[in-house]
């Protein structure tokens, strides 16, 4: 027993340094930047589908409900943009409701490989798990670890029982990180940046992979 819990005591303690880092950089290489010019917002998305059907590719982006739309209800005009600029604007867009996640379609160039696709995780998180997030804070790449704090922020119950619907963790927020994928040491999303508490700056809150996968349910023909 007592070696069990040495050897668990360790991975947990070092994760970061165990870690694939091929791994890593895939994860870190799904994360894109989000541009709403007309509304001079910066934001953060993570790629979790591409679709290369008869009218060209298509990108399926996950991100924060208030990225996508404003406090009015109308969607916002967003780009994708890499260092040579805006690559494409949204089209098709739903959110989970009140946890925060939100998905939207984008034409992608998929004979390129232009982007990398990540894996949304199927099971929930727990107290003391070791993430690491991906963003773009004021506009500048942004990578670094953390460490959940508690995972039961708000329950919704299912056909399957109890699903997390946002969860938080000790990780530093800034203007532009919103909508920026929390991802597990395996490389997996768990959450999307969806807020933050001014009085504990260090902890941010993220609507959870089963929000994600929620909005990716109302859009026609996508699945993840």
């Amino acid at each position: 027993m007592r070696t069990f819990m040495l050897l668990w005591t360790t991975f947990v303690v070092f994760a970061p340094s165990l870690v694939d880092r091929a791994m890593l950089a895939h994860a870190d290489s799904t994360v894109v930047h989000l541009i709403a010019p007309l509304h001079k917002i910066q934001a953060s998305g993570v790629v979790v589908g591409e679709r290369d059907t008869a009218d060209g590719c298509h990108v399926l982006v996950g991100t924060a409900r208030h990225v996508i739309s404003s406090d009015t209800g109308e969607i916002r005009h967003l780009t994708l943009e890499d260092e040579n600029g805006p690559v494409a604007i949204a089209t098709a867009a739903a959110d989970s409701g009140d946890a925060g996640a939100a998905v939207f379609v984008t034409p992608g160039r998929c004979d390129t490989n232009a982007y990398r696709v990540a894996t949304v995780a199927a099971a929930g998180v727990e107290r003391g798990q070791k993430v690491f997030g991906s963003g773009y804070p004021f506009g500048h790449k942004f990578f670094t670890w953390g460490t959940i704090s508690e995972p039961v922020v708000s329950m919704q119950l299912t056909e399957d029982g109890p699903t997390i619907k946002s969860l938080s963790a000790v990780y530093p927020g800034a203007p532009g990180n919103s909508g920026g994928p929390l991802f597990d040491i395996f490389g997996r999303v768990v959450g999307v940046l969806s807020g933050g508490y001014p009085a504990a700056p260090a902890l941010a809150f993220f609507a959870s992979a089963a929000q994600l996968r929620e909005a990716v349910g109302k859009l026609k023909g996508w699945e993840i």
